[in-house]
């Protein structure tokens, strides 16, 4: 029966679950439940136009005799968020349907007690996501506030603030965190400084080639050292070269990202202020 045919050629898709990329699985899936959807179909059909038992030949039909349709065709990624799950079967990891009846009592406590807790989480990171903008957006209110007395208007609201009560028991600091890189400027720096290695390294070997190659070695993430790089400029090399070098440095510095905290303190018993915890893991 080509019902079976299709059906057979949607569950046998499932055994490349977890041989592909994540993105090439999610076109997979797609592509598995459209083949479902047309094998349903195909049932549909067959169910309508076989005919009994010593009957003639098979009737005429025409596209518009197709049903309307009994199944949704997925054509959009969009659509794997929404529930396609036929009733009766659960999903496992590999993105295979299961039978519930299959599935032991214990698997199904698990998967309950998960997903319960789950929900709590996601519910309190967004309770600390509004309280983060909650105290954001008052501690630049005030800002701007305490300015009004003097008539001054702050332009952004990038600087740090450490703001607390009257009796110093709490604090409330708010800071900026800026990741900083070098753009494709930092190339050209290099390949000055190896003109002026090179030509001071022909007589005996200079000690700065060795400080050179560590600040420009990439680590394990992929990265150079940016404060290394930096640090170069400390060095007062009069040549020519050395000094383009480290122009070229400064002026291929950029922010990549600025990340605001804002973190919230007591004072002690002896004086010492302590950051309160929101991390799980720290209480």
């Amino acid at each position: 029966m080509l019902s079976q045919d299709i059906e057979s050629c949607a569950v046998s898709l499932g055994v490349l679950a977890g041989q592909v990329s994540e993105e090439h699985w999610a076109f997979l899936r797609i592509l598995q439940e459209n083949l479902r959807a047309h094998a349903a179909q195909a049932r549909h059909l067959e169910q309508e136009l076989l005919p009994p038992a010593g009957a003639g030949a098979l009737p005429r039909f025409h596209e518009h005799d197709l049903p309307n349709p009994p199944f949704p065709r997925l054509n959009k990624r969009n659509d794997m968020e929404q529930n396609t799950i036929p009733d009766g079967y659960w999903e496992d990891a590999r993105g295979c349907l299961i039978p519930v009846e299959q599935i032991k009592e214990i698997d199904k406590a698990r998967d309950e007690l998960v997903r319960e807790k789950v929900a709590k989480a996601k519910a309190m990171q967004t309770q600390l996501r509004q309280l983060k903008l909650e105290l954001m957006g008052d501690i630049a209110a005030f800002v701007e506030l305490s300015a009004e007395r003097y008539g001054a208007k702050l332009g952004g609201d990038k600087g740090n603030i450490t703001l607390q009560t009257f009796d110093g028991r709490y604090r409330i600091k708010r800071q900026y965190n800026e990741s900083i890189g070098f753009d494709e400027g930092l190339r050209a720096a290099k390949a000055l400084i190896d003109e002026c290695l090179e030509e001071w390294s022909r007589d005996s070997p200079s000690p700065l080639r060795v400080i050179v190659e560590q600040a420009f070695q990439i680590n394990k993430e992929g990265r150079i050292n940016t404060n290394a790089i930096l640090g170069l400029r400390r060095h007062k090399i009069e040549d020519d070269r050395w000094q383009r070098a480290m122009q070229a440095i400064g002026d291929s510095l950029q922010i990549l990202d600025s990340k605001a905290y804002v973190r919230v303190y007591e004072r002690d018993a002896h004086g010492k202020y302590v950051a309160i915890p929101l991390d799980m893991a720290a209480l």
